[in-house]
């Protein structure tokens, strides 16, 4: 039965039998394979269990099969056709357990279910197959499927030396071959992709495998035993390998504690330090680091070209690592499956990042230093079949385990002992046949969260820190995911050497011999019709293209160019027509404009270009930062729906007209569209969840509120932009979406907004206290508030993103007598910035920033988690006495709402209407609003 079979392959991890786990192969996840025929019997549906003559069997409505032969003494055993009628279409549930002397298995015409795995035992000698059988076929006392597609079985004590696998076989079912101990040489057809769970397991005396040069992927424990097999050539076409499938072989080398099988790294020591993959290989198998406690950095050679699943599995509590450093060119998703690493280093500009949140981790949460990892020793495996007589290490099951954590969402619970394991997989499995999918690929948690939970109690949670190239897919996979993002450093010690062609206008710099850049630059006032970048400068190829004023018709780009660098300086290039040479592997050009060769990003529209109208293609993912910037002609724009991010500046000082935002957008970046003054009807869709600082500046679409500019329902600015002309920010209500913007002093945010921009309070502010209603707080809202004193959270289950820089812990507070000018800060990323601490000067001081909300509230926890002041807010005086947004006490902020109220631009509940009644007439008017000035000061004048 799936389920069964499945769940004891959970059961196994822990005892460390044969039966295996299912496997996990990336294109193709089988939970029972071909040998059991599911597409003809269903074996997950309703049966009753019987007896007959020693044999039970699970009977269903028009079939049975056979769960339990208990007869001790038998040598051979045939398989019924029937039961009661019903044919007998197999075993399962390892049937032979108790007959110990059993050496031959006659099949049945009828035998469809026959998955080795379950059913092999010491001593079985030989399987018979009748013709007639239409799933199976018995070649030279080895069993396959009737199509020769998939090895099944052969019988361990057989006395087969050396196999030839057919041409026709495509697959090895999981412990086909186990425990052959007699096999010394195998060679496999030239067909054969797929090696399954414990093919070879125990083959003690195989010492020469001869893999297919199609072969794609090796389940786990594949080769586990084969202690004679000294070495192996891996294949070419090799991409996946999962764990433990070279363990207790002689095959393996240790290099600098890194386990290495030919050019594959397979496992490591259990104390290492640095994972330090070696310069040659070309694979990692599924979880080399997993339970490496000590490890505090993993560094991924440029010649890695497949890792298999997770490099490392864990629960992140357990791990303190530094860095992950990627030079190679692809990232599986759930390629880091632990919140334990601090940062993350890409190198590839155009690194393929698996496009998933699950690809890399969010967060990694605080060292639970009190945590001493197990010093015992793994014990030895006995390489042999019978579920109850194998013993093993139990460390499988503590990997999978944590790979049910696979959303990055901390676990409510740590699983400590193996019931609990065992119960875990039950209800994990019960799942998995619903979906299909085997137990051993790790399962998304459901629901939405923002970013990581919050609860009283739990780890502090901090980002973990991307770090990538400005422009590459790191940057964009950052921007998407909402992850914190740092430009990789630029290395000052190269000194370039400068090769003028001055008839082209070109600058070539090299930098050494593997990397050069071109810059095109003309200044006096020349059009030139066409420039040519050369290839190399010098011998070095030129990867990296910069256009600054070339006063050119055409472009020609070389296929070495890897990209297309913005600069502000060089947003406007003053060229009419691009051309990237067809054989370059990274940029293409269509109609003159540069795309990304997979044409998912829209790099670059030349200035000058000729049409009034561009409809971007579908598929186009990212508009690139500068994209449209300063175009000449172009009036009308058509992006596709495919589009989710726009970066910044892309259409800045344009003379568009008109412009579609498309219904899968999510990221518009700072001053996308300022200056568009042409732009006078546009609106922003439901799926957009983060405008950046000045987006749509000066466009007329957009109207000013009481000192905020407003674009359908969202609040995309402040109407003074000048940090001397800024005023508070009482965002109305009704309103959805804040955009990062500067505020002066305040900023209420009502209880309609759902969707908060990642440093909502933008760079240039001095708000000093906010007013929260709404349900969420979102990543890093309150970052730049660097003179924020008081904040109040009044919705109690308020989903607060976790990160230490959501809410600084700290404000500075003026102590001369005036406030001092605030000085213009650039605020030109699109991405999620490394916050800088507040630094007190001259006449400042660093004081404690006070979070505000009621006892057991979500603002409590995030407080505790990150050792921020908190004040509970008195829900005796709530509401109460002109008390009217929440916190307790009356002053200049209930006055702000109730002069909203009378202007008509917000509304009060019923607590707080009595609340605003202060002159107690029954109604809410002008004579209340005398009442509060008073009242106020009154207060003003007593403290």
């Amino acid at each position: 039965m799936k389920k069964i079979i499945s769940t004891l392959a959970a059961l196994s991890f822990i005892c460390g039998s044969l039966g295996t786990a299912a496997p996990a192969f990336a294109e193709t996840v089988l939970t029972a394979t071909a040998s059991t025929q599911t597409e003809d019997f269903d074996l997950d549906g309703a049966h009753s269990l019987s007896e007959a003559d020693g044999i039970t069997y699970y009977v269903y409505n028009s079939f049975a099969v056979i769960t339990k032969v208990d007869k001790e003494d038998i040598e051979e055993f045939t398989v019924p056709e029937t039961y009661k009628e019903l044919p007998v279409v197999g075993l399962t549930d390892d049937p032979f357990t108790n007959c110990k002397k059993l050496k031959k298995i006659n099949l049945s015409k009828n035998t469809a279910v026959f998955d080795w795995i379950y059913i092999a035992i010491e001593g079985i000698e030989e399987i018979t197959v009748p013709e007639d059988n239409k799933y199976f076929s018995a070649v030279d006392g080895v069993i396959y499927t009737k199509d020769m597609k998939e090895l099944v079985a052969c019988p361990s004590a057989g006395g087969k030396t050396e196999l030839t696998i057919p041409d026709e076989t495509v697959s090895i079912d999981r412990g086909a071959l186990a425990c052959c101990r007699d096999l010394k040489k195998v060679t496999m057809g030239a067909n054969v992709e797929k090696i399954y769970p414990s093919a070879f397991w125990g083959c003690s005396g195989l010492t020469e495998v001869n893999f297919s040069q199609k072969l794609k992927a090796i389940g786990f424990f594949a080769f586990a035993g084969c202690s004679s097999l000294e070495s192996v050539d891996l294949p070419d076409s090799l991409e996946e390998m999962y764990e433990g499938v070279f363990k207790d072989t002689a095959c393996v080398e240790n290099y600098n504690g890194i386990h290495y099988v030919d050019n594959w790294a397979v496992g490591s020591d259990k104390n290492i330090l640095q994972g330090d993959i070696r310069k040659g290989t070309v694979g990692t198998a599924c979880g080399i680091f997993s339970e490496r406690y000590s490890m505090k950095w993993i560094n991924v050679p440029s010649s890695v070209k497949h890792i298999t699943e997770s490099l490392i599995i864990g629960l992140g509590q357990n791990y303190d690592i530094d860095f992950v450093s990627f030079h190679n060119d692809t990232i599986p998703d759930r390629c880091l499956a632990i919140n334990g690493i601090k940062g993350i280093e890409i190198y590839d500009p155009k690194c393929k990042i698996t496009d998933s949140k699950t690809a890399l981790p969010a967060y990694w949460v605080e060292h639970d230093d009190s945590f001493v990892p197990s010093d015992k020793e793994e014990q030895p495996t006995e390489y042999k079949l019978g579920r109850t007589t194998v013993s093993s290490s139990s460390s499988g099951s503590k990997t999978v385990q944590k790979a049910i954590n696979t959303e990055l969402i901390e676990l409510d619970e740590d699983i400590s002992n193996d019931d609990d394991y065992v119960q875990k997989m039950a209800a994990l499995d019960e799942k998995i046949q619903k979906d299909n999918s085997s137990f051993a690929i790790a399962q998304p948690v459901e629901g939405t969260v923002h970013s990581a939970p919050i609860k009283i109690g739990a780890r502090t949670k901090v980002d973990t820190l991307i770090y990538g190239a400005p422009g590459s897919t790191a940057e964009d996979y950052a921007v998407k995911y909402r992850r914190m993002f740092k430009p990789l450093e630029v290395r000052d010690d190269l000194k370039p050497t400068i090769i003028n062609d001055d008839d082209a206008g070109v600058t070539y710099k090299k930098y050494m011999d593997t990397y050069a850049t071109a810059n095109v630059y003309i200044n006096n006032g020349d059009t030139i019709k066409e420039i040519t970048i050369a290839p190399e400068a010098d011998g070095a190829p030129v990867k990296d293209i910069f256009v600054t004023l070339a006063n050119a018709d055409k472009i020609n780009i070389p296929a070495t160019a890897e990209r297309y660098v913005h600069q502000v300086d060089s947003a406007e290039d003053n060229v009419a027509y691009y051309n990237v040479d067809k054989d370059n592997p990274y940029l293409t050009s269509v109609d003159g404009i540069i795309y990304s060769k997979d044409m998912t990003k829209l790099i670059k529209v030349p200035s000058r270009y000729a049409g009034k109208k561009i409809v971007v293609p579908d598929g186009v993912k990212v508009i690139d930062s500068f994209a449209f910037y300063s175009l000449d002609n172009v009036e009308s724009i058509e992006l596709p729906d495919s589009v989710e991010i726009i970066g910044k500046k892309s259409f800045a000082s344009s003379k568009i007209t008109s412009i579609n935002l498309p219904e899968n957008l999510d990221v518009i970046g700072d001053y996308a569209f300022i200056g568009c003054t042409g732009i006078k009807d546009i609106s922003i869709p439901d799926s957009v969840n983060h405008i950046g600082y000045n987006a749509f500046l000066d466009v007329p679409a957009v109207k000013s509120e009481d000192g905020l500019d407003y674009l359908g329902n969202w609040c995309v600015g402040v109407t003074e932009v000048a940090p001397e002309k800024s005023k508070p920010a009482n965002i109305k209500e009704g309103t959805i979406g804040v955009a990062k913007l500067n505020a002066a002093g305040y900023i209420a945010v009502p209880k309609s907004i759902t969707k908060m921009s990642w440093e909502m309070v933008g760079c240039n502010n001095n708000v000093k206290r906010a007013d929260v209603y709404s349900h969420v707080i979102e990543a890093d809202a309150f970052k730049n508030a660097k003179y924020m004193k008081d904040i109040y959270i009044y919705d109690p289950d308020c989903e607060i993103c976790a990160g230490y820089w959501t809410i600084p812990p700290q404000h500075i507070e003026i102590v001369e007598n005036k406030i001092k000018g605030l000085q213009e800060v650039s605020s030109n990323s699109y991405y999620r910035t490394v916050m800088q601490e507040p630094v007190a000067g001259n006449g400042e001081i660093l004081a404690d920033t006070v979070i505000h909300g009621y006892a057991g509230s979500t603002a409590e926890a995030y407080a505790k988690m990150y050792g921020v002041k908190f004040e509970e807010i008195n829900t005796s005086t709530v509401y109460k006495n002109g008390d009217l947004n929440g916190d307790g006490a009356l002053n200049v902020a209930d006055l702000v709402m109730m002069s909203r109220f009378i202007k008509g631009m917000t509304s009060l509940d019923e607590a707080q209407t009595k609340s605003a009644d202060l002159n107690g007439d029954g109604n809410v008017d002008i004579f209340d609003m005398v009442e509060f000035r008073k009242k106020i000061l009154e207060s003003m004048r007593d403290n």
